[in-house]
């Protein structure tokens, strides 16, 4: 059987029994002539009005060219802030011979010092000195209660 199978497969190669193969013409690709580009035909359009972008290529097809998108102006910036963020800490106070009495505080880590009336860091003067609290004003003339050894954030103009 696998003989009879060997004769048959044979006879068929040696027969060319599928036929020739065709015949390929030979062309010279390089003596064709150059066509424009398919898109330079856009802006032969009535309603294209040449920009910079597409000078620069010259005549030469340019795919990433489009008169159609126009960007987004840039966003203004944000506006300046008018208020600023402190954190106060009220540290003690003492009295001096004299009566006056100073207090002891931080703002943002900033030690200062000062008696009623003065002036402690930008835009705040101490309103009041008391034993558990200290009340200072800012320049939009808000009062503020700092307790003792507590930070407390307040919120305060800018100049």
């Amino acid at each position: 059987m696998l003989l009879i199978v060997v004769i048959i497969m044979t006879f068929q190669l040696s027969s060319h029994f599928g036929g020739e193969l065709p015949d390929f013409d030979e062309t010279d690709l390089s003596l064709a002539p150059s066509q424009p580009g398919f898109l330079n035909r856009l802006a032969d359009r009535p309603s294209y009005t040449p920009s910079q972008t597409n000078a620069t290529w010259q005549g030469a097809s340019n795919p990433f060219f489009t008169d159609y998108f126009t960007p987004p102006p840039e966003p203004l910036p944000p506006p300046k802030p008018t208020t600023k963020e402190v954190t106060i800490l009220f540290h003690g106070w003492f009295e001096s011979s004299q009566g006056q009495l100073q207090a002891f505080v931080s703002l943002d880590g900033k030690k200062a010092k000062g008696g009623v009336k003065d002036a402690v860091g930008e835009n705040l003067t101490i309103e009041a000195i008391e034993a558990g609290q200290l009340i200072v004003k800012s320049a939009d003339e808000i009062q503020h209660t700092i307790p003792f050894k507590k930070p407390t954030k307040i919120t305060i103009p800018l100049p």
